[in-house]
């Protein structure tokens, strides 16, 4: 049976803390995909230069695109910074981390701000600003 070390191990650890099977979560050794809500979040670490990525693919670009103008950009948090962008027709909310800055205590509360920002977000594209709902297996 696979048991995480290090960095992945931490993850997993902040995982369980947010409330989530991290069985049910890892996709491999270095990937996770988080359902919170209406939400998806994928993670990933890519040792070699030491990046944590979260992205939480929210939902479809709205018609017309000009709708858009108006979405709040998420607020930057003290310990890191969340950013909307455009990945094709998908709106998404990203967060990186650097593996030598994550700590249990102090970034649990950039995953759960994913987690919970993810959800919250997707929700006020597709009602307020006419995005479309992503289908979800």
């Amino acid at each position: 049976m696979y048991e995480p070390a290090g960095i992945a191990r931490t993850i997993e650890e902040i995982f369980e803390k947010c409330g989530h099977d991290t069985r049910l979560a890892r996709r491999g050794p270095s990937v996770w995909e988080v359902r919170n809500g209406s939400a998806n979040i994928f993670l990933s670490y890519y040792e070699p230069n030491g990046l944590i990525a979260g992205d939480a693919i929210l939902c479809d670009l709205p018609r017309p695109i000009s709708s858009l103008c108006n979405v709040p950009a998420p607020p930057k948090l003290r310990d890191g910074n969340a950013q909307f962008q455009c990945a094709g027709p998908e709106i998404v909310l990203s967060l990186v981390i650097f593996d030598r800055y994550l700590t249990l205590e102090t970034r649990m509360k950039l995953f759960r701000y994913l987690f919970e920002k993810a959800d919250y977000f997707d929700n006020v594209l597709v009602e307020q600003f006419g995005a479309g709902w992503k289908e979800r297996d």
